[in-house]
């Protein structure tokens, strides 16, 4: 390769880096919350994630593979859906960056799921956090 096609392919190298940078596109992060909580508890998981400069196409919460709950933007008669689970309660104060919900039982225990995904490319991104229900014994 000889000096000019070095520099040209430097050249769009660094483009590309720029032109990446100022796009912005989803970035996930991770979920917050607790690792541990006891059987009547209500908490909380936060889907931590950046939209960039995409829209929200749908955010979907999982427990074991299981769908919970849904948002989905773009339908106007009904933006969200709760699918019921056993021992999980998920509560009207979730959102989509935050699942809020009262665990009852041992089989609440188990892996929530944040899944987001964005319009036009669909591209689609989730994180997961691992939570165990403490039930003490009855005396």
């Amino acid at each position: 390769m000889n000096i000019l096609q070095k520099v040209v392919v430097t050249v769009i190298f660094i483009m590309s880096l720029i032109i990446r940078s100022e796009v912005g596109c989803l970035e996930m992060f991770g979920v917050g919350g607790p690792e541990w909580a006891h059987s009547g508890d209500s908490l909380e998981l936060v889907c931590k994630y950046d939209l960039g400069r995409d829209h929200i196409y749908s955010v979907k919460w999982y427990k074991d593979n299981a769908e919970i709950w849904r948002y989905l933007p773009s339908d106007k008669s009904q933006n969200t859906w709760v699918f019921p689970l056993a021992e999980v309660q998920i509560l009207n104060s979730t959102r989509p960056h935050k699942l809020a919900v009262i665990v009852s039982g041992p089989r609440a225990s188990g892996t929530y799921r944040c899944e987001v995904s964005v319009e036009k490319t669909f591209l689609t991104l989730s994180s997961a956090r691992n939570l165990t229900v403490v039930v003490p014994p009855s005396s």
